[in-house]
């Protein structure tokens, strides 16, 4: 067996679940359309979208890290991340843009020496 086929996003689990009923019927009829993958596999990469959004949302985290990424990355970061953001997590993120903002200009000022 690979190893490719022993990680867990390669796995399959037969579970039972209950699920609304309109949102069963919304996977099924997709499913029927030419070329669209069966409805169960429908549903779990819609899971897998879910976990992948949820995940990206926390790589502002990264953000605030010490690395060698320019400037221009990391405002590109910043305006990915804040259509995201909701009422409950502003907050958070204007004490990220903070911190972001101090990170940056310390580089900057950083850089200025280095070329000085």
């Amino acid at each position: 067996v690979s190893p490719e086929a022993l990680e867990p996003r390669n796995i399959k689990v037969q579970i039972s679940i209950k699920l609304d009923a309109d949102i069963l019927e919304h996977f099924k009829e997709r499913a029927n359309k030419p070329g669209v993958p069966p409805y169960q596999t429908q549903i779990n990469q819609a899971l897998r979208d879910s976990i992948d959004r949820e995940r990206e949302e926390f790589r502002g985290e990264a953000l605030v890290r010490d690395n060698d990424e320019s400037p221009e990355m990391l405002l590109a970061e910043i305006d990915h991340l804040l259509p995201r953001v909701d009422a409950s997590s502003q907050d958070f993120a204007d004490e990220l843009l903070r911190t972001v903002r101090d990170r940056l200009k310390a580089k900057t000022q950083q850089n200025s020496r280095k070329l000085a």
